[in-house]
């Protein structure tokens, strides 16, 4: 066992009867979809998420955990796992930038080392198609030569770095990458799958997950998203086949991608988010928790912004009316609103009928950046 997991950070004690409250509508599902606080950037959403998955866990019995994340590093790290190699820095590089730079993060890679190692956690994996994560300890370097690897040997070298190329985005300008150039990578994955043995299942996964991101190429930021939602969905249906009976399991991922109805959000004006897919198989089962704020900042890329006020009959000052820090809304209380502004999906305010959206709320009074890492 790890023994750093012993000091992972709990929530505020502020914020301690919120996370309860979470836990007991979480607890029964089948599927308990963590949003982000509106942002990758919410030090206490983050911190207010990491006690949630520990007390899902460990009290609630989830025994695989699903990141917004590319699948490929997961393949790398579930390989090494597997021969005894529980090194955090490869769950880290996994799980990827977005979270494992946050210090209200970080405490968690510990834990799901701890509960993999005592078989509390089953299974650990990202469901996005994205290449090209900064420090990717797998996908950016072994993968394109461990791939190439099953062409014959005239086709390994031209092969090993197309693949390279596209991943790391290496194109000189007097080489832009084109249809031409995205037809020349396809080919090669498409002839590493055409030779793959019959029992490289998970081999064969990944390799698809690159034909599907290159297939993105070239689409206009709308049919992107939708394609790429449509991904995080096919391989968390992929990974749920092989799960086994009755595992229930956490997924963290923005808010936008794990709502019931993303309709509120430019990005998916027309729906077909990957919560609408998930949510229509698994209706109650599936349960979505958003995050928000009535003030406060939060980091966006390597800058802090401010988080805009919540305006007078917004959903986060129905939500924290009273005197406390945090306040969380369950369904029943989201039903018996209408349409008001909430900025759930992003830091930006739009009307929308909230129950829609998510099936409870977590409302900090103030928001901060992550704490820095260690």
């Amino acid at each position: 066992m790890l023994a750093l997991a012993l000091t992972l950070a709990a929530a505020a004690p502020a914020d301690q009867p919120a996370l309860s409250a979470a836990v007991a509508d979480l607890c029964p599902r089948g599927v308990a979809m963590l949003g982000e606080g509106a942002n990758h950037g919410d030090g206490r959403a983050d911190a207010f998420r990491v006690a949630l998955v520990r007390r899902l866990v460990d009290e609630c019995g989830y025994g695989a955990i699903l990141f917004e994340a590319g699948y490929y590093d997961f393949y790398g790290f579930s390989r090494e796992f597997g021969r005894g190699n529980a090194d955090p820095k490869l769950l880290g590089s996994a799980i990827g930038g977005l979270w494992n730079r946050s210090g209200d993060f970080q405490p968690l890679i510990p834990f799901l080392l701890d509960r993999m190692q005592a078989g509390r956690l089953t299974y650990i994996s990202g469901i996005d198609d994205n290449l090209g994560s900064a420090g990717a300890f797998y996908s950016l370097d072994a993968m394109p030569k461990e791939l190439a690897a099953y062409l014959p040997v005239g086709r390994r070298a031209e092969c090993e770095m197309r693949m390279r190329r596209r991943i790391r985005w290496e194109y000189p300008a007097s080489q832009p990458y084109d249809r031409a150039e995205r037809l020349r990578v396809t080919r090669c994955l498409v002839e590493i799958r055409h030779r793959l043995p019959s029992d490289e299942i998970a081999v064969r996964h990944l390799v698809d997950n690159f034909r599907r991101f290159a297939a993105r190429d070239f689409l206009d930021d709308a049919a992107a998203g939708g394609a790429r939602d449509a991904t995080m969905y096919w391989n968390f249906r992929w990974i749920a086949r092989r799960l086994p009976k009755g595992t229930k399991v956490i997924v963290w991922a923005a808010t936008v991608h794990l709502a019931k109805d993303a309709r509120a959000d430019p990005a998916f004006p027309e729906g077909g988010n990957f919560g609408s897919l998930l949510h229509r198989d698994y209706g109650e089962r599936a349960f979505v928790l958003g995050f928000s704020a009535l003030t406060g900042s939060v980091r966006q890329g390597r800058r802090e912004i401010a988080v805009p006020p919540a305006p007078p009959g917004s959903i986060e000052t129905l939500a924290l009316n009273g005197p406390g820090e945090a306040a969380y809304m369950g369904p029943r209380a989201l039903a018996a609103i209408g349409p008001v502004p909430g900025a759930i999906f992003r830091h930006h305010y739009v009307t929308a009928r909230w129950a829609d959206a998510v099936d409870g709320l977590v409302v900090f009074r103030e928001e901060r950046p992550p704490l820095p890492s260690s």
